[in-house]
């Protein structure tokens, strides 16, 4: 119990001390692996056991392998709190058709080989030829969740910039022209432009910014009940969390489907439908 005791509180140190703040200009303390637990237990204790052992009594107290995730020394958490009881209000409002709530973000994808998988020869390597192209050589797809109708829009453009993000917004408000439109999106450079604002003014449309480095799913993950992933964003219409499932039909760049009336009257559904969306974000 003593050594197995020591060995979780020396696990736990090593956790909170990898989430500590580094400290400038020192190496970051090496991690604990079997290996060097082996050899640890050895100098501390004076006893010999393999690491299967260790892995046991690892387990055993709760603890496991797993890849480390980054916590963002930047990230600011009293922004990001206030982000999450403004995007209630603002769900709130969706809900009672008091205006159109709509996630905007973009995927960037590299136009080169689609390398998959597939049969070969045993010992040799399977190529697939490539036109080696340049990093700039991709096609930008804008992704709209409409929160009010639980649909996804995705949209393609040669590439994601200022001009393209312009015409985003227009073809947004051609199809909502009376409505109240907020969009919600990060922090990209071409977000931020001057001339993305005015024209965001002039279509009246109100644009609400995602906190900066808002980790892991960013502002799309506060529109989920309880923190759920961004594949399981919520509909208000459909039911506030749903349990999974696919695209109703495959995602369409045409007209964006009119909402029903206003709360209270609509005409009831024989079964709830439910809306999954896949967020991918690529290079």
């Amino acid at each position: 119990p003593e050594i197995e005791s020591g060995l979780g509180e020396t696990i736990r140190a090593a956790q909170r001390s990898a989430a500590a703040p580094p400290v400038a200009g020192a190496d970051p303390p090496p991690r604990w692996t079997l290996r060097r637990l082996v050899g640890w237990m050895g100098e501390r204790f004076g006893r010999t056991c393999c690491r299967e052992t260790i892995r046991a009594a690892l387990h055993r107290l709760g603890l496991s392998w797993k890849k480390a995730k980054k916590l963002l020394g930047r990230a600011n958490p009293e922004r990001r709190q206030a982000f999450v009881e403004q995007i209630q209000d603002l769900l709130a409002g969706a809900r009672h058709d008091r205006h159109l709530l709509v996630y905007l973000d973009e995927a960037h994808i590299h136009q080169d080989a689609d390398l998959g998988s597939g049969w070969s020869e045993r010992g040799r390597r399977l190529w697939v030829a490539s036109h080696s192209p340049r990093l700039s050589d991709k096609l930008s797809f804008y992704g709209l969740y409409l929160y009010n109708e639980g649909e996804v829009r995705l949209w393609p453009y040669a590439r994601a910039n200022g001009e393209h993000t312009v015409d985003v917004l227009r073809r947004l408000r051609a199809e909502w022209p009376e409505d109240k439109l907020i969009v919600v999106w990060d922090g990209a450079s071409y977000h931020r432009a001057g001339g993305v604002r005015e024209a965001a003014t002039a279509l009246q449309i109100d644009l609400v910014p995602l906190p900066g480095y808002i980790h892991a799913g960013r502002g799309a993950l506060a529109l989920a009940p309880r923190g759920c992933h961004l594949s399981l964003l919520p509909s208000h219409r459909r039911g506030s969390q749903p349990a999974g499932g696919c695209f109703r039909d495959p995602p369409q760049s045409g007209r964006l489907r009119r909402r029903r009336p206003t709360l209270g009257q609509r005409s009831p559904r024989p079964r709830p439908r439910k809306t999954t969306l896949l967020k991918v974000d690529a290079v």
